[in-house]
C-alpha cells in the first residue's frame, strides 16, 4: 500500500478526498482530533509565544512522523497564521515511534494514540485596530493502520482566541 501512493504522486493525481465517502471507510478528520493553547493569551510583536498542539488518534491507526519515513508518505505537519497579520512559526517535531509495516516490513516512524507538537511562534505584525484575534491552526496528516492501509492526507483546523497585549496596542 506504501508503494500505491507512490504512485499515486508520480501520477499527479490530487490527493483529495473522494467527493462521496464510501460506506465503512473513515477519513482521517474523522479518526483524528486536535486542540491546542498558547503560553500565554496576550500576543505583543517581537515577544515569543508557546503553542500547544495536541493530538489524539483512534485505535489502530497511525500518523506519518516528520520527517516522513518513506517519499511515498505524507507527514504530519502543523502550521499557524493570523488573519491580517504575520507571524514567524517554528514547529519542533518529535521523534516518532518506529514500526515495520506491510508484507515488505517497511520501517516507518509513526506517531499514534496521543502525540504532542510544541512550536515557537513570534508576531511579526498583528491586524491594526483590534483588541482580540485568532490564531488560526492546521494540521495536516494521513492516518494508516498497522497492515500498511492509508487514507487520504486532511487538513484538520482549530482557532486559539489571544488579546494584543498593552506593548502591542501602543506599538501598532
Amino acid at each position: 500500500m506504501l508503494w500505491g501512493l507512490h504512485e499515486y504522486r508520480v501520477a499527479k493525481l490530487p490527493e483529495k478526498p473522494l467527493p462521496v465517502a464510501r460506506p465503512g471507510l473513515p477519513s482521517t478528520a474523522e479518526l483524528v482530533r486536535i486542540e491546542g493553547n498558547l503560553s500565554r493569551s496576550e500576543l505583543i510583536p517581537g515577544t515569543t509565544v508557546d503553542l500547544t498542539v495536541q493530538i489524539r488518534i483512534d485505535r489502530g491507526w497511525h500518523l506519518n512522523a516528520n520527517p516522513a519515513s518513506l517519499p511515498s508518505l505524507v507527514p504530519t505537519a502543523v502550521e499557524a497564521s493570523v488573519e491580517g497579520g504575520e507571524l514567524t512559526f517554528t514547529p519542533r517535531y518529535p521523534e516518532g515511534r518506529t514500526i515495520a509495516i506491510g508484507p515488505e516490513k517497511d520501517r516507518v516512524s509513526i506517531y499514534d494514540g496521543h502525540v504532542t507538537l510544541p512550536a515557537r511562534i513570534v508576531p511579526v505584525r498583528l491586524p491594526e485596530g483590534k483588541e482580540e484575534g485568532r490564531i488560526a491552526v492546521s494540521v495536516r496528516a494521513q492516518a494508516c493502520n498497522d497492515a500498511g492501509r492509508c487514507l487520504a492526507p486532511a487538513t484538520i483546523r482549530l482557532e486559539i482566541p489571544f488579546r494584543y497585549g498593552n506593548e502591542g496596542r501602543e506599538n501598532r
